[in-house]
Formats: structure tokens, C-alpha cells, sequence
């Protein structure tokens, strides 16, 4: 699939839903689509373009999480910006939603190409270990013995370091989003400096050795990683509650206004439409359990929800009878 062409064929995708009851989602999809066009011709050389189309991206996001196209233009301004990692994550959820999408394939497969070719290159790091011998010394200079014991010293003392690090949960809150993020960065930047290291080490020693002493620093930045991506759910499951919860508590408010059967089927109409939206909550919020991520803190919105929900079914229900009479 041809990158130029990717933005039109999202563009195209964003414009085919007409249900009414997701107009939220599909203004702000309208809208994020449009501003990703436009960074498209400024050749994405305007950051506020892209950040305003993120925004609106996942402002349709938190609409409606059903629909594949906001996930699959998040993960191409991801890969435009080279964070193939998160990319990955954003066209995983695509494929959870739409598994067969010929886009989100077609993209998968271009950044597992992209982020196969760029491992072959280094990434300078933020900051380098103390007592590291840096990479633009010349070969003869080097001394490889002591480079490899300094990096071995390295990674013994940041693992062991790393491990007393908090058992952190997922957060939905601000200050808890920080505090993982402030972890992932600070165990990244580690595995960064090392493996800068040891790519010059491979020129001339073995270091697998060096490698599996990494692995425990690996699993921990994927837990982090994780722990970052599970907050985000949930942070978006509490907003989409929270979305839910005003749509019920105007239909409740609007009862009084039903005065024909067309009005009354309209009404009927929303209280499905919240129903649907509802369960999709309560599947996604089992998934997380399931996967041994409890969000306690979604089920006390989760269950205010559910009884507005029950009161304009009773109030419908309502209708429902009198009008049979």
C-alpha cells in the first residue's frame, strides 16, 4: 500500500458513517481527518497540524471505540513520527476491531519493515552511563575489556536497582499516569545506553552474555508499557461512562417532552442505542479483569450509569403502558 495514498483512503473511511447517534464520533473523526490531510501537504512539517489531529482523533476515540479509523490515523502519525512501538499498539486495536482492515495490514507490515531496518542503526541516548567509553572514540582507543566490564557493573546495578522500583497498578488519573511514565522513561533510557554499548562491544567481543543480564530491564520496561496502556483504557472507558451517563440523564429529563408515538420511537431508539454502548462497556471492563487488570475505580460510574439507564427504561416502559390503555 502506497503511505501517500493512506490519508485519502482514512479520509474516505471517516465520511461513510450517517447513524445519528454517533455524530460526536464522526465530527471530531471529520475533523482529525482533515487536519492529518492537511499536515499530509505540509509534508508533516507543522507539529500543531499533527497534535491538533491527534486531539481530535481521540476525541472520536472516546465517542465511539468501535470504529477502526481513528486507531489506524493514530498509528500512521505514529509511524510518521517513528514511534513504531505505540504505532504497533494503535493498529493491534484496529485489527481487535476490524481483524481482516487491509489498511491497518498494509501499514503493520510497512513499520515491521521500517523498525526491522532502523534496529540496525543506534539511537543516540538521552544520557550516557557514567564511566562509558563513548562511541566516536576511535577503534584504537578502545579498550573492549574494561568497556565490557564497566557496561556488565552497569547492568548488574540498575537491575538490582530497578527492582525495588514500586508494584504499580494502572491509573486513570493524571499524577498515577505520570508516575508509570516517569518509571518507563527512566528504565528505557537505560536499556537505550546499554544496548548503544553493546553494539560497540559486538565489534569485537561476545555479548550475549550482556544480553540475557538486560532481559529482566526488558520484561520490566514491557510491564510499564503495558501499565501505561491499560491506564489509558481505562482513563477512556471512565469518559465514555461519563459521556453515557449525560446522554441518559437528557432522555430522562426528556420524557415529559413525548407527546406522539414518533417521539416515542425515537426515545426508544436512544434507550437501545445506550443499551448497545452499555454492554460494550461491561465487555471491555470484564476483558481488563480477565487480563488481571481490575479497574474498581470505573465500577461505581459504571453502576450509576446502569441506573439511569433503568430509569428511562421505566419511564418508557411507562409511556409504554399508558398509552396502551
Amino acid at each position: 500500500m502506497q503511505l501517500n495514498s493512506l490519508v485519502r483512503q482514512l479520509e474516505t473511511q471517516g465520511k461513510t458513517r450517517n447513524d445519528p447517534r454517533e455524530k460526536q464520533a464522526e465530527l471530531f473523526l471529520k475533523k482529525g481527518m482533515e487536519l492529518l490531510h492537511q499536515a499530509h501537504l505540509e509534508k508533516f512539517k507543522q507539529t500543531a497540524t499533527l497534535s491538533q489531529a491527534v486531539d481530535a482523533l481521540s476525541a472520536s476515540i472516546k465517542f465511539k471505540r468501535t470504529q477502526p479509523e481513528p486507531y489506524l490515523a493514530l498509528a500512521y502519525i505514529l509511524f510518521i513520527i517513528e514511534d513504531f512501538e505505540s504505532a504497533i499498539e494503535y493498529l493491534r486495536e484496529t485489527l481487535r476491531i476490524s481483524p481482516d482492515h487491509p489498511d491497518a495490514l498494509g501499514l503493520l507490515e510497512i513499520i515491521t519493515q521500517k523498525s526491522a531496518l532502523s534496529k540496525s542503526s543506534s539511537q543516540p541516548p538521552s544520557s550516557r552511563p557514567p564511566h562509558f567509553v563513548a562511541a566516536s572514540e576511535s577503534e584504537a582507543e578502545l579498550d573492549y575489556d574494561a568497556l565490557y566490564d564497566q557496561l556488565e557493573a552497569f547492568i548488574v546495578q540498575q537491575v538490582s536497582r530497578v527492582s525495588l522500583f514500586p508494584a504499580l497498578r494502572p491509573r486513570a488519573d493524571s499524577k498515577g499516569q505520570k508516575e508509570i511514565l516517569k518509571f518507563y522513561q527512566e528504565i528505557k533510557e537505560i536499556l537505550l545506553s546499554a544496548q548503544k554499548q553493546m553494539q560497540i562491544l559486538e565489534e569485537e567481543l561476545e555479548v550475549q552474555d550482556l544480553q540475557t543480564r538486560l532481559q529482566p530491564l526488558e520484561v520490566l520496561e514491557k510491564r510499564f508499557a503495558l501499565l501505561l496502556q491499560i491506564s489509558e483504557q481505562i482513563k477512556v472507558i471512565l469518559q465514555r461512562i461519563e459521556s453515557e451517563f449525560e446522554i441518559a440523564q437528557q432522555q430522562v429529563l426528556s420524557l415529559g417532552e413525548i407527546e406522539n408515538r414518533d417521539d416515542f420511537q425515537i426515545m426508544e431508539e436512544n434507550l437501545e442505542s445506550l443499551l448497545d454502548t452499555t454492554d460494550q462497556l461491561a465487555d471491555e471492563i470484564e476483558g481488563l479483569d480477565q487480563k488481571g487488570y481490575p479497574a474498581p475505580e470505573v465500577e461505581g460510574v459504571y453502576a450509576k450509569l446502569v441506573s439511569e439507564i433503568e430509569k428511562l427504561q421505566d419511564g418508557i416502559d411507562e409511556l409504554a403502558s399508558r398509552w396502551s390503555t
